[in-house]
């Protein structure tokens, strides 16, 4: 997805109809990218004239809601602190709405809540407690809330209940999640929770299984949401075969993880730089961590396959350092016209001989000639790049 198309997302003829398009469009090619058009739309309707009808208080919970959408598009960016910060701000503009009037809205806060607590905190006994935090303010606002929902917090309570070790609880929520679902599957099914269905539902409950030490289980559960996701939701499809992955390696499977991790790598390629930000890639990132300890051949295979990936992306992201490379300039010319400190090693340059395991500019050079198509060599020369 090109940046081009983002920006579009961000230009809407309607209110309210960029929240479904900015969430097919996460279910389609990832959250990385979109929080900022959902909040820039957001911020857009707070400053314009309500059209006829539309009064403040529909105004603000349809900002509210991008912010929303803003915040869980961060957390699928691997930015958990500034989901959090998005949720708090769609609950600052929401505030003083009549409850009937923002009741689905408080239903995805409450979510997003439950789903971003503990994310990207140190497992400590302040962070579980606001993990069973959210889980208790999620079990009293699913009694309310249409079953699919319940079904959906069920799920993620378990997974807090879980990693406080209270398995019983656990396993009882996993239990309710699926008869609740199974009930909900009769009934109309809200836009807002299209995705949350069987298949993603396996998944989910895998992550609770391994979490809890339910390997076979989990396995179990992966297995059938790799099995069962529909082939367009793409995002949901590569985090499902991580799922798979990490299950099967926790009971030494390690050549069906390995299949598994063929196919994510191969899908994470069509999320909006699917191979370097956000959750998808971190989840590459880790399972290459954790297949580094598998010394097989079929393993062996898959890292060589991700780190080729990995550097091929990146060099693309970075198409100016390239281009720069491959016409002679050294890394002195390179960080004064690109403005970077030669001795930062958060900086492009530095993150990107990581990602190609290269020291110098020339190893770059050599490695892009290598890695790139002919098309994209074309694309480096002239500056011009089109993702696939």
């Amino acid at each position: 997805m090109g940046e081009d198309e983002i920006a579009q997302l961000a230009q809407p003829h309607t209110l309210a109809d960029p929240v479904e398009r900015l969430a097919r469009a996460d279910e389609r090619y990832g959250g990385v990218g979109l929080a900022g058009p959902a909040v820039g739309h957001a911020m857009r309707i707070l400053r314009a004239v309500p059209p006829p009808g539309v009064s403040d208080q529909v105004r603000a919970v349809v900002a509210a809601q991008h912010l929303a959408q803003a915040a869980w598009c961060a957390f699928d960016a691997a930015e958990p602190l500034v989901g959090a910060g998005l949720l708090a701000r769609a609950r600052q503009v929401s505030a003083g709405v009549p409850r009937p009037l923002a009741q689905r809205l408080n239903r995805h806060l409450v979510h997003l809540d439950l789903v971003l607590s503990g994310i990207g905190l140190p497992y400590t006994a302040d962070s579980r407690r606001g993990m069973l935090a959210a889980a208790i303010a999620a079990r009293d606002g699913a009694a309310r809330g249409p079953l699919r929902y319940r079904a959906l917090l069920a799920v993620h309570t378990a997974r807090v209940r879980a990693y406080a070790g209270q398995m019983g609880e656990a396993r009882r929520l996993l239990r309710y999640a699926q008869r609740t679902l199974d009930q909900a599957a009769r009934m109309p099914v809200p836009l807002w929770l299209a995705w949350f269905d069987q298949p993603a539902l396996h998944m989910l409950t895998a992550r609770v299984c391994q979490a809890a030490g339910m390997l076979d289980e989990a396995a179990d559960h992966a297995r059938q949401a790799v099995q069962t996701m529909p082939a367009y939701r793409v995002r949901d499809r590569v985090h499902a075969l991580l799922t798979h992955a990490n299950a099967q390696l926790a009971t030494q499977a390690v050549d069906e993880a390995v299949c598994a991790a063929h196919t994510a790598l191969r899908l994470a390629g069509h999320l909006h730089k699917g191979l370097l930000v956000g959750r998808a890639a971190v989840g590459l990132q880790q399972l290459r961590t954790t297949l580094d300890r598998h010394p097989s051949t079929t393993a062996m295979q898959w890292l060589a396959a991700y780190d080729t990936a990995a550097a091929r992306a990146a060099m693309i992201a970075d198409v100016d350092i390239v281009r720069l490379a491959q016409s002679g300039a050294d890394e002195a010319t390179i960080t004064r016209r690109l403005g970077l400190h030669p001795s930062d090693p958060t900086s492009r340059l530095a993150i990107l001989k990581r990602r190609c395991q290269a020291r110098t500019i020339p190893e770059i050079a050599a490695l892009a000639t290598t890695l790139l198509h002919p098309t994209d060599l074309i694309a480096v020369q002239t500056g011009v790049f089109r993702f696939r």
